[in-house]
């Protein structure tokens, strides 16, 4: 009696941590792995500042602060849509200052996120929506990538949710609650299952 007993416990301590390793290649496991990845992610996102024109300034500048984007007065000309959208919502505010420059002062276009888009902001972006993770429907079997890693191809199901409105206008395609299949790749670590994008970005 003792002896069964035993092995019946044994039995199920044994299926028990099967069923917790976070190695193995399952659902479960690939599940949490992609909705950790979708956190990072949101359903729509507008520059807020423009690549390859945006004034620098010492980090100590008020013009530096992670809310402005400085510009100088006639090249604001080209403001681009995303930009142009966001002042027109009222996300973004623009005005034009004399300020003092490396070759002295020059009239410049100061853009500054307003209070109603401050929630949105995020790095270079103005973003709203979460991706929630509806299902994982299918992956390859694990296989070695050539650089060390055994990887994973994954096909899921997921939806949006907490979209502000400006962000729909924005994109017209998205829209709460739909239904979207997608695809990720995930690679085996130390400590379980990552997604694939986010190892790689950690590592530079």
């Amino acid at each position: 009696m003792k002896k069964a007993l035993l092995i019946s416990i044994l039995g199920t301590a044994l299926a028990l941590t099967a069923c917790s390793d976070p190695k193995e290649a399952n659902k479960d496991n690939f599940a949490k792995a992609i909705q950790t990845y979708l956190d990072t992610q949101h359903a729509v996102c507008l520059n807020f500042r423009q690549t390859g024109i945006a004034l620098s300034f010492p980090k100590d500048s008020p013009y530096a602060a992670e809310d402005k984007y400085v510009l100088e007065a006639d090249m604001a000309s080209y403001e681009d849509r995303s930009l142009a959208f966001l002042r027109q919502h009222g996300l973004v505010s623009r005005s034009d200052e004399i300020i003092e420059g490396r070759r002295g002062p020059f009239r410049a276009a100061i853009y500054t996120v307003t209070d109603k888009g401050r929630p949105y902001l995020s790095g270079d972006k103005l973003c709203s929506g979460k991706i929630v993770l509806e299902s994982i429907d299918d992956f390859t079997e694990p296989a070695d990538t050539g650089m060390g890693m055994k990887a994973s191809h994954v096909n899921f199901t997921k939806s949006y949710k907490d979209i502000a409105d400006w962000a729909i206008e924005a994109n017209p395609r998205i829209s709460t609650g739909e239904k979207i299949s997608d695809a990720h790749d995930l690679v085996l670590t130390n400590d379980g299952w990552k997604s694939y994008n986010m190892v790689i970005k950690n590592q530079f």
